[in-house]
């Protein structure tokens, strides 16, 4: 494998980091005060379809005792925009909760898919850089594990159960907390990755407010609280995410990400300093 195939694989995680902080950034301003600072092509539609939908609740409701409320009103969105019909199931939601239409709060959301995705990437970023070092190196898998003779055969070819080995050795080494995989690049793999203690344990930290947003509908709980130390909340709690915790974790993995490439390129591939160039420093947290 080459080296540049590598750095175009860094390259690519540092673009897909960016493009979802621009997204939570720019989405943010979009959908503040919802839909106000939608752009017309979208909230010209809505605002009709909102109309048709308002009109059709009046004349539902009885105008007498006798008068049966129906039990479905059909509203035609035809080929009306996406987000349009995107909005009417929402809108319906709230209102089954008896929740206002009018203060419809998007930050949480974007906030939640954004950590999501700097953990998704992080993990996808490491796994591949586990997969490189075994394709320069692939005597970094010795072990005692066997395999089936079936499952060998079954290969085909030489590539064929490398690429098997590679897969199965990935997939087992992403299944750990990051911490577990740091400490494994650094002394199964030999590698030297400079992202600070202090930035590796903030990372241990957000992988748990990561888990409790996707797993636990953002609320803490027992393990949550005694994993992060400090936190401040007890289980059953909404844990908090703003934009400058949320800039802070995007910081500290990209510096991990960094730090890992850097480690890489210079074991594996022979590189120095010089000869590194377009990766993401900053200052440890």
């Amino acid at each position: 494998m080459r080296w540049e195939d590598y750095y175009n694989t860094y390259q690519s995680y540092e673009l897909s980091v960016n493009q979802s902080r621009v997204l939570t950034v720019v989405a943010k301003e979009a959908l503040k005060d919802f839909p106000t600072n939608l752009p017309s092509s979208v909230s010209k539609p809505l605002r009709e379809t909102m109309r048709q939908v308002q009109n059709a609740l009046e004349l539902a409701e009885p105008k007498s005792k006798e008068q049966v409320t129906p039990s479905r009103i059909e509203i035609d969105v035809g080929d009306t925009h996406e987000v349009v019909k995107a909005v009417l199931p929402m809108y319906l939601g709230r209102a089954n909760l008896g929740a206002s239409a009018d203060d419809v709060d998007f930050q949480r959301v974007l906030y939640s898919q954004e950590l999501g995705m700097l953990f998704a990437h992080l993990d996808a970023f490491m796994s591949d850089s586990l997969e490189t070092v075994c394709r320069v190196r692939p005597e970094v898998m010795k072990s005692d594990r066997k395999k089936e003779w079936n499952s060998i055969l079954s290969c085909g070819g030489w590539e064929e159960l490398l690429d098997q080995m590679i897969d199965q050795y990935a997939f087992r080494f992403g299944w750990q907390p990051v911490s577990k995989r740091v400490e494994f690049l650094r002394k199964e793999i030999g590698l030297t990755i400079d992202c600070g203690d202090s930035s590796l344990d903030f990372i241990s930290d957000a992988e748990n407010f990561r888990h409790v947003v996707l797993h636990n509908a953002g609320r803490a709980n027992e393990d949550f609280v005694k994993k992060v130390r400090h936190c401040g909340l007890s289980a059953g709690d909404v844990v908090p995410l703003t934009p400058t915790y949320l800039s802070s974790v995007s910081a500290a993995t990209r510096r991990l990400a960094a730090g890992t490439f850097i480690g890489v390129s210079k074991k594996f591939f022979g590189k120095n300093d010089s000869e590194i160039k377009g990766v993401w420093r900053e200052r440890s947290i």
